[in-house]
């Protein structure tokens, strides 16, 4: 078991976090360093199947909030999948770097409530602003780790986002998402094609990144694109 002080949420959502990080072969007497534990927010998350620390962490008071999914993509002959009219939609989005105005456009969709099934967003013990503010935060932290940040674009007007960065064993998919006025426009597999399209031109073998099981049409988006769950993790909260 892993205990990490989450100093960054204390800038992100004003209250002292900490994140748990439970593996398969932790016993539930481990699961006792948790009683006391010092801080106002705690997440901790549980390799899916350990089902004796799911039901120990609700007695102790942990809520269940989401199942977190890693999911990889070969990034060969993307788009086969794809119906052929999906296709065509998918290869008229274009993707280019952001720049300032761009950034702050970013920033505008997020206090919209882009992410609005993110596990903070459907809290009811937090504001949709600290959301907005927890993204902002997080995509600052990326950038200055390497990250870089995309605008995807449909007949000259940008409809969405990825965040991502080049690594050894892959690119890595940090973020995506449809802007506010285009969610209904039935961009998302669109924008995602395009994140896999930039990982591969980037020479990445694969593309992996996470989906919370509170958005199933992202989920079904990385699937129909060919996408394979390799692992997931159960998610749980307690606050105060």
């Amino acid at each position: 078991m892993e205990i990490i002080d989450a100093v960054w949420e204390k800038r992100n959502l004003g209250v002292v976090a900490k994140e748990i990080n439970l593996a398969a072969n932790d016993t539930l007497s481990d699961l006792e360093q948790l009683r006391g534990l010092d801080c106002e927010y705690a997440v901790a998350r549980v390799p899916a199947g350990a089902i004796e620390l799911m039901f120990q962490l609700e007695d102790m008071g942990y809520r269940y909030i989401e199942t977190m999914f890693a999911v990889r993509h070969d990034l060969k002959n993307i788009g086969a999948t794809l119906d052929r009219i999906t296709k065509r939609f998918a290869d008229s989005i274009s993707y280019r770097r952001m720049a300032d105005a761009d950034l702050a456009e970013l920033k505008r969709q997020l206090k919209l409530g882009v992410f609005h099934t993110d596990r903070v967003y459907v809290d009811p013990h937090f504001t949709k602003e600290q959301s907005a503010q927890r993204y902002m935060g997080w995509i600052a932290d990326a950038l200055e780790n390497g990250y870089e940040p995309y605008k995807c674009m449909f007949k000259g007007k940008a409809v969405g986002f990825f965040v991502s960065r080049l690594k050894k064993d892959g690119n890595h998919g940090l973020f995506i998402g449809v802007y506010k006025e285009f969610e209904a426009a039935g961009f998302g597999t669109s924008v995602l094609a395009a994140q896999l399209r930039h990982a591969a031109e980037a020479g990445a073998k694969t593309l992996c990144g996470a989906v919370s099981s509170n958005n199933m049409s992202s989920l079904r988006m990385n699937l129909y694109l060919g996408g394979q769950i390799t692992s997931a993790r159960y998610v749980y909260v307690k606050h105060g």
